[in-house]
């Protein structure tokens, strides 16, 4: 009786052991499934952020090219109004030639 106790208790042991084993792999299993799904939800945020990023890059890219095009405008718009000051400059200095030459004569008489 006590030899089938010994085996009885051994076997309780080894069994016990197994169980303690398996519930060390399910509770590495449970952290690695939490970690993946923590992992999933991170990369979950982390796409929704990269697609507002991107469209906010967007934007930004189309307000630039709009401000490209605006100064290209103005800078035109600019040696426009350049050549028109010097081609009013020009004729300003030939009616001050006119008008000295006018009171020169006037002043002859």
């Amino acid at each position: 009786k006590s030899e089938q106790v010994k085996t009885l208790m051994k076997e309780r042991e080894r069994v016990h052991e197994e169980l303690k084993q398996e519930l060390a792999k399910s509770r590495t299993f449970a952290e690695k499934t939490n970690r993946i799904e923590f992992l999933e939800d991170e990369l979950k945020c982390l796409e929704t952020v990269n697609a507002e990023l991107k469209e906010d890059c967007a934007q930004s890219h189309a307000i630039c090219t709009e401000k490209e095009r605006l100064v290209e405008g103005l800078e035109k718009e600019a040696e426009v109004l350049k050549k028109m000051n010097e081609g009013l400059s020009q004729e300003c200095s030939q009616l001050q030639t006119s008008i000295t030459e006018k009171n020169t004569q006037i002043e002859s008489f």
